[in-house]
């Protein structure tokens, strides 16, 4: 309902993203709290799976808390280059 509310940023996929500097973006879009590392570092992980498996499309639909607080992905999609198939397992 708020195109405003969506957030982008443009990651150099040649560097990379440091667990640090997921924070800080998921700082500028306005998330905080005791979470922010932990979800700083899956970013990054998810970022290199991303860059790794040759992907153009990865959704994330929900990231979300478990019982014991830690954060968890609930559901993913990924598009892979069709071209690039052939290169991973």
């Amino acid at each position: 309902n708020n195109p405003d509310a969506i957030f982008r940023a443009d990651i150099d996929s040649l560097k990379g993203l440091q667990p640090w500097e997921a924070v800080n973006l998921w700082r500028q879009a306005g998330v905080d709290g005791s979470h922010l590392r932990a979800l700083g570092d899956v970013t990054a992980q998810l970022f290199d799976a991303f860059r790794k498996g040759d992907a153009l499309l990865l959704e994330l639909n929900p990231l979300a808390l478990d019982e014991k607080s830690r954060i968890v992905l609930v559901g993913a999609m990924a598009g892979i280059d069709a071209s690039a198939v052939g290169r991973h397992k």
